[in-house]
């Protein structure tokens, strides 16, 4: 688990190394805490701007999970985002979901997430400005 969790670390300090150089534009931090039969608490933090889309994989053992997705332009004070979740074995993907969230600022979000007839995944989504949030500051709606 230690493992996994440096190697999102890294990826995301790569994403947010390669994006300086990107058109300059507002960045948020998107965390995704998964909570199933794969990813038991395991949170999923990395730097996102609006309309570049983006990928996070980890690989835990034979397990291969990956999220992806889009944050589009606000509407008011609501951030409109595409997310897939994908998870199966290091050669083929098993369960797929995708979903689509209005999320504010600050605020988490929890869903459900029905990745096949005997299994549900509970995911909770946070977009923020700046680092990566620790438990104390989520606030889940």
């Amino acid at each position: 688990m230690r493992n996994a969790t440096l190697v999102l670390w890294v990826a995301g300090f790569l994403v947010a190394l390669s994006s300086f150089g990107a058109e300059t534009g507002a960045s948020f931090t998107l965390a995704v805490k998964l909570d199933g039969a794969y990813n038991k608490g395991f949170t999923v933090c990395t730097l996102i701007r609006p309309s570049e889309p983006f990928t996070v994989e980890w690989i835990q053992g034979n397990l291969k999970s990956s999220i992806s997705g889009v944050l589009r332009q606000p509407e008011g004070d609501l951030y409109p985002l595409t997310l897939t979740v994908n998870q199966g074995f290091t050669d083929e993907v098993r369960n797929s979901t995708t979903s689509e969230h209005k999320l504010k600022l600050g605020t988490g979000e929890r869903f459900g997430s029905v990745l096949s007839p005997v299994h549900v995944e509970n995911e909770e989504i946070l977009l923020t400005n700046g680092s990566c949030p620790n438990k104390t500051q989520q606030q889940t709606r």
